[in-house]
């Protein structure tokens, strides 16, 4: 198919695009429909986003996820607008083959459903530590000892900064991974 209107999604889709290009390419649909913006940041219920391949799902997302935030503020802004905004976006694509992985365990749904539950809060929590790390040049010594503290704590582990925590939450993904992988019980 020929781009004669120089379409920059004939190529690709959202969800190889980076976080500046899905900034710079983006149109707000919400005038289009019966949420906006602050309903999807602020609702106390899921949100479920259907459409047909295409329709903008993945773009919707990816908008509201911090890398994007940070692209449409300045550094010295950031801060103060993550904390009037009220939340902090992670987007994370879950694929097919993560869920094929758990259901093809041959063990019972309970410890399946332990494993999921356990690989999804690392790899939630490695986009947070990619949060904080862009955040932590910003915080004052007191807030990073407190927050790390805090992470030490819930992690059973001591760290002194976000490149630690990215290391230590890597390295559990992948300890996971090869037991997964490595494991007699594939059906």
């Amino acid at each position: 198919m020929r781009n004669s209107f120089n379409n920059p999604f004939v190529s690709c889709t959202a969800r190889d695009m980076s976080y500046s290009d899905v900034v710079h390419f983006w149109c707000s649909p919400f005038d289009c429909y019966r949420i906006n913006e602050l309903d999807l940041t602020t609702s106390v219920t899921p949100i479920i986003i259907e459409g047909a391949r295409g329709s903008g799902k993945t773009m919707i997302l990816k908008n509201l996820s911090f890398f994007c935030q940070k692209e449409r503020l300045s550094s010295d802004k950031l801060l103060s607008e993550l904390s009037s905004s009220g939340y902090v976006g992670i987007y994370f694509r879950y694929s097919a083959d993560y869920c094929t992985l758990f259901d093809s365990l041959n063990c019972g749904k309970n410890y399946r459903d332990m494993l999921f539950d356990g690989y999804f809060q690392l790899c939630v929590g490695l986009e947070l530590a990619r949060i904080i790390q862009v955040l932590e040049p910003e915080m004052a010594d007191y807030e990073k000892n407190e927050l790390f503290n805090q992470i030490s704590s819930v992690c059973d582990n001591s760290f002194s900064d976000s490149q630690e925590v990215i290391t230590w939450i890597e390295n559990s993904i992948r300890f996971q991974d090869d037991i997964i992988r490595k494991s007699q019980y594939f059906k």
